[in-house]
C-alpha cells in the first residue's frame, strides 16, 4: 500500500493526546517512555469523549500532567464558549439576538466566526455556519430525520441563512444578525479549533512533540518519540470498528476528515448524509462517501491548522468531487483523499493534487 507524507485517523468521538518531553529526537528514542493515560468530557451537550495518552520521558511526569490540565482546559472552554446547544454560551446568546442587537464575543469565537465567513466565501455559500435551521429541521432530538420535508418549509427556514445575515466588527469584536431567527452552529470548524488550542497549550508548556484528536480532527507536531513519523489511518466506509483503507504519515499537519459513512438516512432508494448543503437545503447525495483533508503547518500563516481543515473537509463533502478539487485550487499546499464509491459499492481512492493515477481501495 502506497504512503503519503500526511493524512488522517479514522473517525471516532474522542481526544487523543500523546505528547513527548522536549527532548532531541535522536536522544529520546533511546529512553523509555512511561505511558500515562486520562478520560474525560469535553463539549459539554455533544458529549464527545477525551482520551488523553503522554508518553513522557524520566523526569516529567508532573511537568505533562499540568499540561494536559492546560490542554484540557483549553478544549472545554472552546465548548462553553462556541457550543449551539448551551443557552448561555456566546453562539448559544447569539442564537437569540434581536436584529441590530450587538453581542460582545471573545478573541476565540470571533476568530471562529471570521474563519467561517471566510469560508463561506471562497466556496460560494457551500460552508455556511447559519446552517442551524436547517440542522434543527432533519433532525429531532439529536437524530435525522427519516423523509424530507415539503420544499415551502426549506424555503422558510432558508431565508434565515447566510454570511449577508451575520456581521461582525473588528474594532468592537462584536456581532450582530440583520434577521431574526439566524441560528448559527459551529459544529462544521469548533472541533478543529479545539485542537488547535490544545496543541498551542502543550507547546507552550514546554513540549515539542504530539498528536492531538478530537471527534476526528487531528493535528500532530514535532517527531514521533519512537518511529520516524506519525502513522494514521483512513477509514474504510465498507466497514465498521477501525478497518481502514489505507495507512500514512503524518509530519507537522492537521487533517480532518468529513462523511456520510456513519450518519444518514435513504429516503426512496437514495441516500442521504447528515450533510446538508445551505445552498439548496437537502442533505448531501451522491458517491463522495468520505474526504480527508491534510493541512500543512507551513501552508498557513497563523496557528489555526486544524480548524482550516475541518472547514475545508465539510466544504469538499458538500461540493462533491470536481467542485470540491475546484475549491481546494484556491488553498495552496492543501492536499486531500475523497472516497469515491462506485455502483458496485466498490470505493476508490481519489487524491488531490493529482497523482498519475488514483488508487484503488483494497
Amino acid at each position: 500500500m502506497p504512503e503519503a507524507p500526511r493524512a488522517r485517523r479514522f473517525l471516532r468521538a474522542a481526544v487523543v493526546v500523546a505528547v513527548a518531553a522536549g527532548l532531541g529526537y535522536g536522544l529520546w528514542r533511546h529512553l523509555r517512555a512511561d505511558l500515562v493515560e486520562r478520560n474525560a468530557v469535553v463539549f459539554g451537550g455533544a458529549k464527545i469523549n477525551a482520551r488523553f495518552k503522554l508518553a513522557v520521558g524520566p523526569g516529567r511526569a508532573e511537568a505533562a500532567d499540568q499540561a494536559l490540565d492546560r490542554a484540557l482546559s483549553a478544549v472545554r472552554e472552546v465548548g462553553e464558549r462556541m457550543s449551539a446547544h448551551r443557552s448561555q454560551s456566546e453562539i448559544g446568546r447569539l442564537n437569540r439576538l434581536a436584529p441590530g442587537e450587538a453581542l460582545a464575543l471573545s478573541p476565540s469565537t470571533y476568530t471562529v466566526l471570521l474563519e467561517a465567513m471566510r469560508y463561506h466565501r471562497l466556496s460560494g455559500g457551500a460552508f455556511d455556519v447559519t446552517v442551524g435551521p436547517l440542522l434543527e429541521l432533519y433532525t429531532f432530538e439529536g437524530q435525522l430525520v427519516d423523509g424530507l420535508p415539503p420544499q415551502e418549509r426549506v424555503n422558510e427556514v432558508r431565508a434565515r441563512m447566510g454570511s449577508r445575515l451575520v456581521d461582525l466588527d473588528p474594532q468592537e469584536r462584536t456581532v450582530r444578525v440583520r434577521r431574526a431567527g439566524v441560528r448559527v452552529d459551529l459544529g462544521a470548524i469548533a472541533k478543529g479549533y479545539a485542537v488547535d488550542r490544545a496543541v498551542l497549550a502543550l507547546r507552550a508548556a514546554g513540549f515539542a512533540s504530539g498528536f492531538v484528536e478530537i471527534g476526528g480532527e487531528v493535528r500532530v507536531f514535532g517527531p514521533h518519540p519512537s518511529r520516524r513519523a506519525w502513522a494514521v489511518g483512513v477509514q474504510d466506509p465498507r466497514r465498521g470498528g477501525e478497518a481502514v483503507l489505507e495507512r500514512i504519515e503524518l509530519v507537522d499537519c492537521a487533517v480532518a476528515t468529513s462523511g456520510n459513512y456513519r450518519r444518514y438516512f435513504v429516503h426512496q432508494g437514495t441516500r442521504y448524509s447528515h450533510i446538508v448543503d445551505p445552498r439548496t437545503g437537502r442533505p448531501v447525495s451522491g458517491t463522495l462517501v468520505g474526504v480527508t483533508v491534510i493541512v500543512p503547518e507551513a501552508a498557513r500563516t497563523d496557528p489555526y491548522v486544524c480548524t482550516a481543515a475541518d472547514a475545508m473537509a465539510t466544504t469538499v463533502s458538500v461540493l462533491g468531487v470536481d467542485a470540491g478539487r475546484e475549491f481546494l485550487s484556491q488553498l495552496p499546499g492543501v492536499e486531500a483523499i475523497l472516497q469515491v464509491q462506485a455502483p458496485d459499492g466498490e470505493v476508490r481512492l481519489v487524491r488531490y493534487p493529482d497523482e498519475d493515477a488514483p488508487a484503488q481501495a483494497p
